[in-house]
């Protein structure tokens, strides 16, 4: 059977093993193989998107046709940081504004995120600031503690220089 870590079956995830080929999990989670020989060795692993499988391979002593493997998958983050720079073009003297989105696509939450932007030393920082937590600086960086994002959760940082 494959579950997450709730303990609710995932559906439509992808079982294989080189020798027996793949099958995919039913709606109740449950799957299964034929053609199964009656003694021997497979070694299994699931694929699911958004999820890991700690337990991966699996290697699974075969002693009768019916063989039963649990499988737990827990889901994972799905972190970016992505930022833009306002004016573009800057110019020489001109105050510059960095606005950096770090953002949460996955199905997991993200417990304790940290985003630290390096500044130019030819810079100097006016301010800094977040939607969520608090920002420290440092000469040359700004480090900001954006703490737990949930999925699709995001943390807007706009630091002045």
């Amino acid at each position: 059977m494959i579950t997450n870590n709730l303990g609710n079956p995932i559906a439509g995830a992808t079982i294989s093993d080189p020798v027996l080929g793949s099958t995919a999990s039913a709606a109740d989670g449950k799957y299964s193989f034929y053609q199964i020989t009656t003694s021997g060795t497979v070694t299994l692993t699931v694929s699911y998107p958004n999820y890991s499988f700690p337990t991966l391979p699996a290697t699974v002593s075969i002693s009768s046709g019916n063989q039963l493997v649990n499988f737990t998958g827990t889901p994972t983050v799905g972190l970016s940081v992505v930022s833009s720079v306002s004016p573009d073009p800057a110019w020489a003297g001109s105050n510059v504004v960095e606005t950096v989105i770090a953002s949460n696509a996955g199905i997991g939450s993200a417990s304790d995120a940290v985003v630290t932007v390096p500044i130019p030393a030819s810079f100097t920082l006016l301010s800094a600031s977040t939607t969520r937590g608090s920002c420290s600086t440092a000469t040359l960086s700004v480090t900001c503690d954006v703490g737990g994002l949930a999925p699709t959760a995001y943390a807007t940082i706009r630091m002045e220089t």
